[in-house]
């Protein structure tokens, strides 16, 4: 089996980042990631150039979106259309499950435990989920981290010095 170093939740400026998808691709590539998933909010138009960004970068991306509703953030993975989230309400997530499985996608809920409204309109997960089984994942990291650094520091490299 070989493992992967993924970030799949990120943002473009198509939502509420500040990068490009060349920006984004080429800064997760040079922290050491091997992939990761655009999951711009309640919008796919930040994959237009995939396989260009792809192909420059040496980055797998996967298509994704995060669907940012009044009622909790789902983001969807290795989907390959765009899924309208707006019919979805807080007692028919399974209907929206279901659309992202039909095209071969999976969904997880994103930042389950981040403070609601007025802090965070929708952050805060309020979908009555009837199976459990019918959501893939739930996110349980996702907050700023410290820069990774894909090199050993010299002083830690031969052993500690004393």
């Amino acid at each position: 089996m070989n493992w992967m170093a993924c970030e799949l939740h990120t943002h473009t400026f198509h939502s509420d980042g500040s990068q490009s998808l060349e920006e984004l691709a080429a800064g997760a590539k040079a922290l050491g990631f091997d992939c990761i998933a655009l999951t711009d909010h309640n919008t796919m138009s930040g994959l237009w150039n995939k396989e260009t960004v792809e192909q420059q970068t040496g980055m797998n991306i996967i298509q994704g979106m995060e669907w940012t509703t009044f009622f909790g953030h789902m983001v969807t993975l290795g989907v390959k259309d765009y899924i309208d989230w707006r019919p979805v309400g807080p007692g028919d997530i399974h209907a929206g499950l279901a659309r992202v499985h039909e095209q071969g996608g999976i969904a997880g809920m994103a930042h389950p435990f981040r403070p609601g409204s007025p802090m965070c309109t929708g952050c805060y997960w309020e979908f009555e989920l009837r199976d459990w089984n019918d959501l893939d994942y739930i996110e349980v990291w996702s907050t700023t981290f410290a820069p990774l650094k894909n090199t050993t520091p010299a002083h830690f490299a031969s052993g500690p010095t004393s």
